[in-house]
């Protein structure tokens, strides 16, 4: 019911004879109180809850510690504290949806300083994107190896930053082919992709990859785009130099 409109089998909306109908929920009203239109999700509540929440629990520590007395009042805190230190090093590991090349990151760890693209990619924020949608595992990648990406995804984007890659030729023309659609992988199928030759001179490609510096190419190799992708990057001076799972890495 936090939703701002009723969503069923995944769908905001029910055609009718080519009318799209909705049915707002509560939540919408949200959107349309300053101060709270950014609020586009019912998770971000969870620090004003947390605040209150640290309020409500020192009332009931203060009730309890005067109920009982000071030396069970001193074993309750110790223990807190104690289950509280030991907590911060409990981690339940994350389970991977997917296959990272995690020993082409620690091959490149040691490797000369360059920009690495990893392909897919994606530029994305709340509300837009370019690339492969779902790629953003690049961003662990740089976590091991330490090197600028191409791509990234935060909260939010500036429109000048979207507009900087779409004006690149080249890494322009790669989230063109990469892209599958917005979709949720849980629930949906994904797009097919564009794949279409690299329509400018291979000089433009050259010229790009000095300007950002790129040294490093890791590839998903069971993709469409992909041995046209290798092909196409051998032309432009790099070769295969390592592979790992899913993907193969090249550098000049």
């Amino acid at each position: 019911m936090l939703g701002p409109f009723l969503k069923v089998f995944n769908r905001w909306s029910i055609n009718l004879d080519g009318v799209a109908v909705v049915f707002p929920l509560p939540f919408l009203l949200l959107h349309y109180i300053p101060g709270l239109s950014t609020l586009r999700a019912p998770s971000r509540f969870t620090p004003i809850f947390v605040f209150l929440a640290c309020i409500v629990t020192a009332y009931i520590f203060d009730f309890l510690i005067k109920k009982v007395g000071k030396k069970k009042s001193l074993i309750l805190i110790i223990t807190l504290f104690i289950v509280f230190f030991l907590d911060q090093f409990y981690v339940i590991p994350t389970k991977l949806n997917q296959e990272i090349p995690t020993k082409i990151y620690y091959y490149l760890k040691d490797k000369p300083q360059g920009t690495v693209l990893e392909i897919p990619f994606t530029v994305r924020d709340g509300f837009n994107y370019i690339g492969f949608v779902h790629a953003i595992q690049p961003m662990a990648g740089q976590l091991i190896h330490g090197k600028p990406i191409i791509g990234g995804y935060i909260a939010r984007v500036p429109d000048s930053i979207f507009d900087y890659y779409k004006s690149l030729k080249f890494i322009g023309y790669l989230a063109k082919i990469i892209d599958k659609g917005n979709y949720n992988p849980l629930r949906e199928k994904s797009g097919n992709i564009n794949l279409f030759p690299y329509p400018y001179p291979i000089n433009t490609a050259k010229n790009e990859i000095q300007s950002l510096n790129i040294k490093y190419v890791i590839l998903k190799n069971d993709e469409k785009y992909s041995n046209y992708l290798v092909n196409l990057f051998k032309e432009l001076g790099f070769v295969q130099r390592q592979r790992e799972i899913n993907y193969l890495l090249l550098g000049k």
